[in-house]
């Protein structure tokens, strides 16, 4: 009660720097006050486990919020996953098909492609057969005139010989009449009928002279007539002769030609013997062409089969280990969720439990803060009245000022200082308890918050009026003794405090949220 009255009379008026403190009357602590301090400590261990449960609180919240993340960012790459083997499988489908189509289009192209060669090949025998019975008949008919000509070659050989038997003999004949004759005119020459043989001579030579001659010419006659056409015949047959070879150089052009035209068929027969088989050897190489597709197109039906459905076996295993982690995570939020409900049950409870001392030293804490800041903007106002002169009287100010100086921020503002007990208090009675121990007269002379604290602590003899004190002494004096209550509460035996659940190790980096608390009359929960 004395800290509020004196934040009421610091409020009324502040006291002259140079005047003694008052002493300040140390109190034994009555029954009450003994029970209210023990309340205080259990309540400020309720509040160290609430600190606690937050901390824990947060790590759950931030685990939840990475498995939920986790589980979002599964869900998302088994969705993508699910979608690219749909799409590998309409492409896989859509490739299946056009190489069925262009495997049937090929069969029915070879199909077409061995009717026209087997419909090719049925004409070619025929028109092969036709021209083969052309060729026999013009051959038959070839070696029959061959035969004619052979026949009629050996009949003017035959003729050729008469004829030159006939010239001998016409020669010899010539020659024999000659010779008669001859021998006649020496005979007639001789019986006296002269050179010519038509000379005077007794009547009987002439007569059978003349009869001799008679027969004679009768017979020369004869032989000339004979001779004539002897000669007759011979040119008749030479004649035939000239036609027959002239019959024969046709003949053998005709055969030449024949002969010529058989090659060419020969030649042609033999083309069509390479191309059928040529047509046959490419049939046969399309056939094993269309059976190495047939078996790749199998062998490639067999193999998206097997990777299909190791593709659908290892979806199938991603789908049930997401469900199983899924299902995993579901159970982790549940007990996570319990978790923080127990936690939010022991905040509401410990918050429920504050106590009227520390609703009082919560209150006065404001009020301070509250009159610190009045004169931290009461100052600045000041500063911006004085304008140019403030720099000027910062160091006498600075000089003549001896309580503990607040940071003042760029804005003129008073710098806002955590309040939590647990932390704040522990370290402020560690900074000057030991300073008031070793110097006390120096601590009562120089610092009055020091002065108070160690007096309340029974460090220090003496009394020190609070009201002398300024805001940020009052503040100081507040905050030790809040430092005062955590030690004596860490001093007394306590339960176990329950500790949380480790998080995982991905989500150990990622910082705790920052927590309000709940907020009660006695002020929120984040500044007890």
């Amino acid at each position: 009660m004395s800290a509020k009255q004196g934040a009421g009379s610091k409020g009324r008026g502040r006291p002259v720097r140079g005047a003694p403190p008052p002493p300040v009357e140390v109190k034994e602590p009555t029954e009450a006050e003994a029970e209210a301090l023990l309340q205080q400590s259990r309540l400020q261990h309720a509040e160290a486990q609430l600190e606690v449960s937050q901390a824990a609180f947060g790590k759950l919240c931030n685990d939840h919020q990475q498995l939920q993340e986790v589980r979002r960012h599964e869900e998302r790459e088994g969705y993508e996953l699910s979608e690219l083997f749909r799409r590998q499988l309409l492409s896989k489908n859509e490739q299946l098909a056009s190489m069925q189509a262009e495997v049937s289009a090929a069969v029915t192209r070879l199909q077409e492609t061995e009717a026209a060669a087997a419909q090719r090949e049925a004409q070619l025998k025929q028109d092969f057969e036709a021209e083969r019975q052309q060729m026999g008949a013009a051959v038959a008919a070839v070696r029959a005139e061959l035969a004619a000509v052979a026949q009629y070659r050996q009949g003017k050989q035959e003729l050729e010989q008469e004829l030159h038997r006939l010239r001998s003999d016409k020669v010899g004949i010539a020659e024999a009449l000659g010779e008669k004759v001859r021998t006649l005119q020496r005979r007639l020459y001789e019986l006296g009928f002269g050179a010519d043989g038509l000379g005077e001579g007794s009547k009987a030579a002439a007569s059978d002279d003349e009869e001799a001659t008679t027969c004679l010419e009768a017979d020369l006659h004869r032989l000339l007539a004979h001779s004539r056409k002897v000669e007759g015949e011979i040119r008749l047959y030479g004649q035939e002769a000239e036609e027959l070879q002239r019959e024969m150089k046709a003949l053998d052009s005709e055969r030449a030609a024949l002969l010529r035209d058989v090659r060419l068929k020969e030649e042609m027969e033999a083309l069509y013997a390479k191309r059928g088989t040529l047509q046959a050897r490419e049939i046969c190489a399309a056939h094993s062409k269309i059976g190495t597709l047939e078996r790749g197109l199998a062998q490639m039906a067999a193999d998206y089969e097997l990777e299909k459905a190791e593709l659908e076996q290892q979806l199938r295993a991603q789908l049930a280990d997401a469900a199983n982690e899924q299902n995993g995570l579901r159970r982790l939020l549940r007990l996570r969720t319990r978790e923080l409900r127990h936690l939010r049950h022991l905040a509401q409870e410990v918050l429920l439990q504050r106590s009227d001392v520390e609703a009082f030293l919560v209150a006065g804490i404001q009020q301070v803060r509250g009159e610190i800041a009045a004169e931290a903007a009461a100052a600045a106002g000041a500063a911006r009245r004085l304008g140019p002169h403030r720099q000027a009287m910062q160091p006498a100010l600075a000089a003549s000022h001896d309580g503990p100086k607040m940071l003042e921020e760029p804005g003129g503002s008073m710098a806002s200082i955590s309040l939590a007990p647990s932390r704040r208090g522990s370290v402020a009675s560690r900074a000057v308890a030991p300073s008031a121990a070793t110097s006390p007269t120096a601590a009562s002379s120089k610092d009055p918050a020091a002065a108070a604290a160690a007096t309340v602590a029974g460090q220090l003899p003496g009394r020190i009026d609070v009201r002398e004190l300024s805001w940020e002494d009052r503040e100081r004096v507040l905050r030790l003794l809040f430092a005062k209550i955590n030690k004596a509460a860490q001093q007394s035996a306590a339960p176990p405090v329950p500790q949380p659940q480790p998080p995982s190790p991905v989500l150990v980096s990622s910082p705790p949220p920052q927590l309000r608390g709940l907020a009660t009359d006695a002020g929120p929960a984040s500044l007890a």
